[in-house]
């Protein structure tokens, strides 16, 4: 396998109920998707959904055997927190387990827009709306496309 992984992530609330979903591809240089998932939250922040996905994704490239990571996501609150280790409270443990990972391998993290997110923001959508949760996670139709168009990094464009 190979050990250089490109990570994904974003969390999306069901404007419906309130509640959260956290959802993440792992890719390989190639942009071959080599690990996915959504996970259900129930009823969170905001700023909780994105550490959940932060810390699952990174676990997930932990399972997969790392050793290069470059994570994007369109929260920049939980970036920031990211790069200064200011890790709130609820999330310690979890962040304990991705720090003793990260200090071992290269990594970076970028932010990127929701727009530019679309396969994992639908994963996460997925989540919050059926309240279910898989690892790997599985695609449905229309995202398959979008894996491709991702992989290739094609520019994405939002006109208002």
């Amino acid at each position: 396998m190979v050990d250089r992984k490109k990570k994904n992530l974003v969390s999306q609330r069901s404007l419906d109920h309130g509640f959260h979903g956290a959802g993440g591809i792992l890719r390989d240089q190639r942009g071959d998707v080599v690990g996915s998932f959504k996970c259900f939250l129930g009823v969170q922040s905001n700023y909780f959904a994105e550490f959940k996905a932060l810390s699952k994704g990174i676990l997930l490239a932990k399972q997969l055997n790392a050793t290069w990571l470059w994570i994007e996501s369109d929260s920049s609150a939980a970036i920031l927190a990211f790069q200064i280790h200011s890790i709130p409270w609820y999330i310690c443990e979890d962040w304990i387990s991705c720090l003793s990972f990260l200090e071992s391998i290269s990594w970076k993290i970028t932010h990127c827009f929701r727009e530019a997110n679309v396969v994992v923001d639908n994963l996460a959508r997925d989540a919050a709306k059926s309240g279910n949760s898989s690892c790997p996670a599985s695609f449905l139709a229309h995202i398959s496309s979008e894996i491709g168009f991702d992989a290739n990094s094609l520019p994405k464009f939002c006109f208002m």
